[in-house]
């Protein structure tokens, strides 16, 4: 919701919460980012997350297109 609100998407959120957070020191920005890849790698609730994903962008991009 609030990546739509803004126009973004959530992992431009992620990332930009990352940089809030530890930009001052580059080895804690790097240690979160190793800390999130493959977060959602063992997920079972959401299927195939390339399929999760893909459902994700063709539901916005539409709208973002119109606007």
């Amino acid at each position: 919701m609030i990546a739509r609100q803004s126009g973004g998407t959530v992992s431009e959120l992620v990332r930009n919460a990352i940089r809030e957070k530890y930009s001052l020191n580059s080895a804690r920005r790097k240690e979160a980012c190793e800390a999130i890849v493959g977060l959602w790698k063992d997920r079972t609730d959401i299927g195939e997350t390339d399929d999760y994903v893909r459902e994700l962008r063709r539901d916005s991009r539409l709208e973002r297109l119109a606007d």
